[in-house]
């Protein structure tokens, strides 16, 4: 399964899980997949050049929650989820940050998470790239690289080219693994019912590891990757481009802003191109 093609805008929302949910639906976008990020982040975070992209770089340097979520059961594996997590839906996203924001958990029931085991196991045949909810082979930390583990990110990549690309450009940066970090087991298997909470992927600074283990959609400065379609031939879009070309031409911009605008500029002709 190839990740499908590329949207024509990817942009980070910053605000708490449910808030980032209702702005990214208000403007008739979606969540990103995380193969979706896998993908932008091979094309442009390790190319000196990534604003000629027309991908402002937060959506690539920072952590960013995207479609994928885990589900915890007690005394049972962990569960991956491409796009299965009930948060995604809108009232679920709501009543989730009020839990976190008292320092509790999204609970689902045993049901959900035995329909959501049943399915894991009945795609176990499959190539990585092409189940919807993947078994994770530890209940505690791993690490993912070409030898260990590289299902995982098969996986969340959606495309084994895309995932062998991305562990070769973070080995260039001098990465060797992901590190994946999941919940304490010994918690989880003394909650009452199931939990279900949204995988953080972290940027540069978190050296790119996968979390799992915290329950902070209530916070107000995390972001949220989604997707956005524009109109490619809009009147409007294009009268702006040729204002800001003419105030280049013309030597009104400041030296401070060139580069800013010249990044519009290319974005508008790539995004024409495509």
């Amino acid at each position: 399964m190839q990740t499908q093609s590329k949207p024509d805008k990817y942009e980070t929302i910053i605000a708490n899980w449910y808030d980032s949910l209702r702005q990214i639906k208000k403007r008739n976008g979606r969540v990103a997949k995380m193969g979706e990020l896998i993908k932008e982040r091979n094309e442009s975070l390790f190319d000196d050049n990534a604003r000629q992209h027309g991908v402002y770089t937060n959506v690539l340097q920072y952590g960013v929650y995207t479609t994928a979520g885990l589900d915890y059961a007690p005394q049972n594996p962990v569960l991956l989820l491409r796009e299965n997590s009930a948060l995604l839906q809108s009232d679920n996203a709501e009543k989730a940050v009020q839990l976190h924001r008292n320092d509790k958990e999204y609970p689902i029931s045993q049901d959900t998470y035995n329909s959501h085991l049943r399915q894991a196991e009945k795609e176990a045949e499959n190539v990585p790239e092409e189940r919807n909810i993947l078994i994770l082979p530890e209940r505690d930390a791993f690490s993912i690289n070409s030898q260990n583990h590289f299902d995982v990110l098969r996986f969340l990549a959606e495309d084994p080219t895309q995932a062998e690309k991305y562990l070769g450009k973070l080995g260039e940066k001098g990465i060797n693994q992901i590190n994946f970090y999941l919940r304490n087991k010994e918690y989880v298997d003394k909650q009452e019912t199931p939990l279900t909470d949204q995988l953080w992927v972290h940027g540069v600074g978190g050296g790119f590891d996968f979390i799992g283990y915290h329950n902070c959609l209530n916070f107000a400065n995390h972001l949220v990757l989604g997707a956005f379609p524009i109109d490619k031939a809009s009147p409007k879009t294009a009268k702006k481009m040729y204002k800001i070309v003419q105030e280049i031409s013309k030597g009104n911009v400041k030296l401070s802003d060139l580069e800013s605008r010249l990044s519009q500029v290319s974005s508008f002709l790539e995004n024409l191109s495509k």
